[in-house]
């Protein structure tokens, strides 16, 4: 466990400055698309029944109401209202009866309202807003009296019940006609922020964080498991039957790794490296190094040196193999060679990682 816990402290404090950066970052951009997107709630397309308020425009007539069915459940079918309001009878009833160019504004803008309705804003329609459920009637004609006109007419239709797709239903009118008088701007930067819950936002942008501090933490685990070196004892894999161990003056295990190097006694063993070794003299008290001969003794077992397995006469009599792994320096490539071959030949294999 100290061994995991050492690798765990060694990872952060190479990539804990990056991985705060980026997630800071990461945070920030994710934050701003938020409260951006937060200034407006998005609207539906027309056909799917739940739209809210559009850009209202000087001139623009509207009143609100809400819809009862026969269930008292909340009538949701604008696209029926819609379809009911534009066809031609009753455009030209409500022309005549209110003396405007209702029906002749809308013949104008039909073609485009059937191939762009999202891009072409009609002069009469319904809309529902997606929470209250309640619905809008907005009246556009270029004609302020006109659209006022219209606006009462259909307001009064509604109140005396002459809506015949709205027989058997509950209507309840909770804005007479207005017109707006000027154009409502969108919100500000400043206008904005002080709209929002603090409280709603700063949990938001706390849970932006944590996942970008995650998202980071995954992204540098993934490139140790892909780098060159090995750096991390948990970036490669040793199969269950090959023995591991981590030495590092931070733990202070010199005496658990002489152990490890050296037992059982009185035998010899084969160490591969890809570097020079360094530190083993440090690891116990009774290491004698042989570097002309690239030999190495612990305690009273007999180590020879190589940096890549061979055929030798060593090798037939070394009762273990042990491939060294320095933390930052030994290949990955090197590393999996030295493993796959020690396999073939039917020995103990251990691996020690030594870190700097």
């Amino acid at each position: 466990m100290d061994q995991f816990f050492e690798e765990i402290k060694r990872f952060f404090k190479k990539y804990i400055k990056q991985i705060l950066i980026a997630s800071v970052l990461l945070t920030t951009v994710f934050s701003t698309l938020y409260l951006f997107k937060s200034e407006a709630t998005p609207e539906d397309d027309e056909y799917s029944g739940a739209l809210t308020d559009p850009d209202l425009y000087d001139g623009n007539a509207y009143f609100k109401f809400y819809v009862e069915d026969e269930n008292q459940e909340a009538f949701t079918n604008t696209v029926l209202l819609n379809q009911y309001l534009r066809l031609e009878e009753n455009l030209t009833e409500v022309s005549e009866n209110t003396n405007t160019n209702l029906l002749e504004a809308y013949e104008e803008q039909k073609i485009n309202l059937e191939l762009n309705p999202t891009d072409t804003i009609p002069v009469i329609e319904v809309r529902r807003d997606n929470k209250s459920q309640l619905m809008t009637l907005y009246v556009r004609l270029e004609n302020i009296k006109d659209n006022k006109k219209i606006a009462n007419y259909l307001f009064d239709e509604l109140l005396n019940n002459k809506i015949s797709v709205l027989e058997n239903k509950d209507v309840y009118l909770f804005l007479e006609p207005n017109v707006f008088e000027k154009t409502i701007e969108k919100a500000t930067t400043k206008d904005l922020f002080s709209s929002l819950n603090i409280r709603k936002t700063i949990m938001i942008v706390s849970i932006l964080l944590v996942l970008s501090i995650v998202l980071m933490i995954s992204i540098f685990l993934g490139k140790e498991f892909f780098s060159k070196k090995l750096n991390f004892s948990f970036s490669y894999f040793t199969d269950e039957s090959t023995e591991f161990n981590l030495y590092s003056d931070r733990i202070e295990n010199n005496y658990e790794i002489s152990k490890f190097l050296s037992a059982p006694g009185f035998t010899e063993k084969l160490l591969v490296t890809q570097n020079i070794l360094p530190k083993l003299e440090e690891i116990s008290k009774n290491t004698t190094i042989n570097k002309s001969k690239n030999k190495l003794v612990i305690d009273t077992t007999k180590f020879y040196i190589y940096k890549e397995l061979e055929n030798t006469e060593e090798l037939s009599q070394v009762s273990e193999i042990i491939i060294v792994v320095e933390a930052g320096k030994t290949d990955r490539n090197w590393f999996n060679t030295q493993k796959r071959v020690a396999s073939l030949y039917n020995k103990p294999i251990k691996v020690l990682q030594i870190n700097r």
